[in-house]
């Protein structure tokens, strides 16, 4: 009986701190589903037959795998990794480009009998003038569409990749080599977070636009409850003037703050409408 007391108390410490910094169920597999793929992108990296196929670049696997931002409602990650897919494919296009470029610049600035293995600042150039290019047009599109900035950083990171290995590349087989098994790993990676996001405890607009709105109905009553208290406050006629000076200031901060989340949760709900309007699901009503 002592045992099971003692047993019972330590379930009951931990429930509480669990609470306290707010470690429920729902929260740890949120935890669970984030971590899970880095840790299959890097477990199969360890595998020497998956290792010869993505070369040096297997940990981009696991990069985009984070990236792609799997922990996203179902409606928004599937846009945000098809719209990342295709930049993707663009980068891709434009690295083979910025090699293709920089051989040319090579073949018609090297000397005769010089070794194609050395140094071109040419080639170096152009390549260079390549990713400047590509940085300030991805960076101009970001600033014009922020809720798209996660694509196109993963492009940035791909372009940045491929054109800076540009000056070493030595024939156009090299370059497709190059940009085939950068992609791959992209590829791979956008898989692996694709289908934990769908298989493994998923999350849907619909879901997150409803715990919204109880989120945005507490926190009218909570506004509500502020207002009370200022007016309160201002009534309250047995107080001297400075002291009820000082609790009407009080009272009108938390009101304020309390407005200002609540419209933040307004703002978030349209905003989160938007998708569940378009998601699609079968179920039973």
């Amino acid at each position: 009986m002592k045992a099971q007391k003692i047993a019972i108390m330590l379930y009951a410490t931990i429930k509480s701190i669990l609470l306290r910094i707010g470690l429920t169920g729902r929260v740890s597999l949120l935890m669970v589903k984030g971590a899970l793929p880095p840790t299959i992108a890097l477990g199969m990296y360890r595998s020497p037959k998956v290792a010869t196929v993505y070369g040096n670049f297997g940990f981009l696997i696991s990069l985009a795998s984070i990236l792609s931002l799997h922990l996203q409602p179902r409606a928004r990650f599937q846009q945000n990794i098809a719209l990342a897919t295709l930049l993707t494919c663009l980068a891709a296009a434009v690295s083979i480009l910025s090699h293709f470029s920089g051989l040319q610049a090579r073949k018609h600035t090297e000397a005769l009998g010089q070794s194609r293995g050395s140094y071109n600042s040419s080639a170096s150039v152009v390549n260079a003038i390549f990713l400047c290019f590509v940085i300030w047009l991805v960076s101009a599109l970001r600033a014009a569409w922020p809720k798209v900035t996660i694509p196109f950083l993963i492009c940035t990171i791909y372009s940045i990749v491929a054109i800076t290995n540009g000056p070493e590349v030595r024939s156009e087989h090299k370059s497709l080599v190059l940009c085939k098994q950068l992609l791959l790993c992209y590829l791979t990676g956008f898989g692996i977070s694709t289908a934990v996001s769908l298989l493994f405890f998923p999350i849907t607009s619909r879901s997150v636009f409803l715990d919204g709105s109880h989120r945005f109905v507490m926190l009218c009553r909570d506004l509500l409850t502020k207002e009370r208290d200022m007016l309160k406050a201002m009534d309250n006629r047995g107080d001297s003037e400075e002291a009820r000076k000082v609790e009407y200031a009080k009272q009108a901060t938390a009101m304020k703050t309390s407005a200002m989340t609540m419209l933040g949760s307004m703002s978030a709900l349209r905003e989160e409408l938007s998708y569940a309007k378009r998601e699609v699901a079968f179920g039973v009503i």
